[in-house]
Parts: C-alpha cells; sequence; structure tokens
C-alpha cells in the first residue's frame, strides 16, 4: 500500500524571533513549569513575574544573538540573596552563566545586575532556572566585544 504524508498542522502561535540586544519583557515568556509564577505590576505602570520559586523555570523561544552576546542583564527584585541561571535551549541546557542577585531591599526595589555568559550565536530558547524567589522586570543581552 502506499503511504500518504500527511501535512504537519502548523502550529497556533509560531513564536516571532526576538532580538537578543533588544529589551525582552520577562511576562512576555513563552512557557513555564511554575504553578505559582504571576505577571506582577511593576513600579512606573510596568509589569514584570513574580512568586516565583527555587527550580522554577521560564523560556523565552526564538532569542537571535546574530554573531554572538558574551553578557546578560536583568532587572531585579528580591528581599533575599537568590541566583538565577541562563540555559540555553532547555532547562537542563547548556549552563551560558549564573546571574547572582543579593536583596535589593524591597520586592519594589528593582535593579539591574549583569553577568558574563558564555559566548552564544545564532537563534535559541533561553531558559532562566530560578534558585528562589525575586521579581523580574526585564533583561537583555549584550554583544561580544
Amino acid at each position: 500500500g502506499s503511504h500518504m504524508a500527511s501535512p504537519t498542522p502548523a502550529p497556533s502561535q509560531s513564536p516571532i524571533r526576538r532580538d537578543a540586544f533588544s529589551i525582552i519583557e520577562a511576562e512576555e515568556y513563552n512557557s513555564t513549569n511554575s504553578s505559582t509564577l504571576q505577571v506582577i505590576g511593576t513600579p512606573n505602570n510596568g509589569r514584570g513575574i513574580g512568586y516565583i520559586e527555587n527550580g522554577n523555570t521560564v523560556t523565552y523561544s526564538n532569542i537571535d544573538f546574530g554573531s554572538g552576546a558574551t553578557g546578560f542583564s536583568a532587572t531585579v527584585a528580591t528581599e533575599v540573596n537568590t541566583s538565577i541561571q541562563i540555559r540555553s535551549d532547555s532547562p537542563t541546557g547548556t549552563l551560558l552563566g549564573t546571574l547572582y542577585v543579593s536583596s535589593t531591599g524591597s520586592w519594589n526595589t528593582y535593579n539591574t545586575v549583569s553577568t558574563n555568559i558564555s559566548k552564544i550565536t545564532g537563534v535559541h530558547d533561553i531558559v532562566l532556572v530560578f534558585s528562589g524567589p525575586v521579581n523580574v522586570d526585564n533583561f537583555i543581552f549584550s554583544r561580544s566585544s
């Protein structure tokens, strides 16, 4: 018998490619494993993500690094010392770097914290892996010098 190839259904929402070197809003994530995460308000009528717990992952699809990024900055607020792993392609993917965040003094006091990452080029999903509670307003990557 002959085998008819059935067309693959198009995804209802194919994630658009996003520029790694423009601000990426934390609430514009594509998926998360968290049952507690919420989109929260930030100062100046912005939005971000909060109610994050240890082990939570948040995935951002189709980030375009072009010829390469070697830095990561996030605008965050927390009352505890915590860290965020930046991984490529999956929650267990290559660890690009770890952003160490010390207490900003208040859940409504946002600081921008930066770290170096291993060079990444081309288009990848980025997964943030959280070790504890932190509010995230946005993040951005910086180019290789």
